[in-house]
């Protein structure tokens, strides 16, 4: 008998089974590769989608009156659940912002705006900038609508937007060597909630100018931030975002904390220029607006001076000035006034006046029993407060004779200290 040579059927088999799993590969590489591709496809066009969109924002007028209104059933688009997420990050009134989207046809992108990379249609809200893909690109199980889905960040900007990011800038004295400077109500572009601030200190309590860097903080979601520093002096305060985003320059004055040269407290005008207070001093013959920083704003020192009197007799007085501070309900605003201006009294807008904290004690006082009877008080000793603490000009902690606050006749009890800013 002749042997034939051949292959088993078991061997068959398996050759056979081998070819379905290489040809299963194959086809779910080439699927997944295609997918791939129009993935990326779809970000580029996107991308250039957002920085064309930007243009039309900075340079046409008359952008809220392109594309088509949206009709009930392209509405429904804000219902979808990724574009929902999205738009609820958002700032501002949601329903403001849904009412501003229009619907753009591919062919209107192309031959209207000539953006040429249009492969779809798009819902678009030009004044916020936020685009939406009629019709979604999945990718790994994932339906993208919008750049801001997408792995490579929010969205590409291509211009600078300096100056259209907002915020205010307030400060808190927590101790002599701890103050708060408090950043809030960040306001700028929708298109995110996460910011950073640069500050510098660029004047030291003496008005000396500093060579500092700029200082960054880590970043950061909302629209609130508080930054930690030890000094008083004048700083200034930048909030962007990946710089493509970022606030004009705001400096803040930091007093308010205790002078020890002057072993008194600073007189404190608070964030953003004091919200309105000017520092004010008497040159002798006027008002004058001065800096926070000026030498002869305010002195609470114990030297005497000798003066005429009205009887034209000389008298010994006490080498004082107030730190006054008028509010800017007068003819003269903060933030809008030179320093060295002078203020006649007509022009003069509601005056205050800071005294730092200080402690007090009353070595004769007697206690209403009755109408008849009257309560009598002598302060005989008044000493300054250094910071928030209870610890006098003089280096020793108050004892407790004596009461601590912001005036002079508040307690009749000597035994009764309080503490106050």
């Amino acid at each position: 008998m002749t042997k034939e040579k051949g292959i088993t059927l078991v061997t068959l088999m398996i050759i056979i089974i081998v070819l379905l799993i290489l040809a299963g590969v194959g086809i779910t590489s080439g699927v997944s590769t295609i997918k791939s591709a129009r993935f990326t496809k779809f970000e580029a066009e996107m991308q250039v989608m957002q920085t064309e969109i930007n243009k039309i924002n900075q340079e046409n007028e008359d952008a809220n009156n392109l594309g088509q209104e949206l009709t009930e059933e392209q509405k429904q688009i804000f219902n979808v659940k990724e574009v929902k997420e999205v738009l609820s990050s958002k700032k501002g009134e949601q329903e403001t912002l849904k009412a501003n989207f229009k619907y753009f046809t591919k062919d209107y992108l192309k031959n209207e705006l000539k953006i040429e990379v249009a492969e779809r249609d798009y819902y678009i809200n030009i004044q916020e900038r936020i685009i939406i893909s009629k019709e979604p690109v999945e990718y790994r199980r994932i339906n993208y609508y919008m750049l801001e889905q997408m792995p490579n960040g929010m969205y590409n900007v291509q211009t600078n937007k300096t100056g259209e990011v907002e915020f205010k800038a307030n400060y808190e004295v927590v101790d002599t060597n701890k103050i708060n400077i408090i950043v809030s109500s960040i306001t700028g572009n929708n298109y995110t909630n996460k910011w950073q601030i640069r500050y510098k200190k660029v004047k030291n309590s003496e008005g000396q100018e500093n060579n500092e860097n700029w200082n960054i903080t880590p970043e950061f979601e909302g629209d609130n931030y508080t930054i930690v520093v030890e000094e008083k002096g004048k700083y200034e305060l930048e909030v962007f975002h990946k710089e493509e985003w970022k606030s004009a320059t705001k400096e803040i004055t930091i007093s308010g904390i205790y002078d020890e040269e002057k072993e008194v407290n600073s007189p404190s005008l608070g964030g953003d220029n004091g919200k309105g207070l000017l520092p004010v001093k008497w040159n002798g013959e006027n008002w004058e607006i001065c800096s926070p920083d000026d030498p002869t704003w305010y002195n609470y020192s114990n030297k005497k001076i000798t003066v005429t009197n009205k009887e034209g007799n000389p008298e010994e007085v006490p080498e004082m000035s107030w730190a006054n501070a008028m509010l800017s309900d007068g003819k003269y605003k903060a933030g809008e006034v030179e320093v060295g201006q002078e203020v006649k009294e007509e022009e003069l807008g509601s005056m205050f006046v800071w005294i730092p904290r200080f402690a007090y004690s009353i070595n004769e006082y007697k206690v209403a029993k009755n109408l008849e009877d009257g309560t009598t008080q002598n302060i005989t000793k008044v000493e300054f407060l250094k910071g928030t603490t209870n610890e006098g000009t003089s280096g020793n902690t108050c004892p407790k004779d004596y009461n601590a606050d912001s005036v002079a006749v508040r307690n009749f009890n000597p035994n009764d200290s309080t503490s106050r800013l």
